[in-house]
């Protein structure tokens, strides 16, 4: 996985270059109890955020993924493992 210091790091990154990040409407989704997920979009550009805040693996059907834009564990798969977190590009 990657260390707590890269991801903050890259979270900031992600921020200052990306206006969706602050000015994207948000929508949430329902999930599994533990999870965290929503959709920000802006002009055109669709992100996912999935966070599972639990100890314990969680499923989750995301939508169709384009490109992973940062994650502190990998695979991404509808398995979420224990307080794993990723953003993502949704395919259009």
């Amino acid at each position: 996985p990657n260390s707590v210091w890269h991801v903050y790091q890259r979270l900031i990154q992600l921020r200052h270059q990306n206006p969706i990040v602050v000015r994207g409407d948000f929508e949430p989704l329902t999930t599994d109890s533990g999870v965290m997920a929503y959709i920000r979009s802006f002009e055109g550009e669709r992100w996912l955020i999935v966070a599972n805040l639990t100890d314990k693996l969680q499923h989750f059907n995301q939508p169709n993924i384009s490109e992973i834009l940062l994650a502190n564990v990998e695979p991404i798969t509808t398995q979420l493992q224990p307080y794993q977190a990723y953003v993502a590009k949704l395919a259009l």
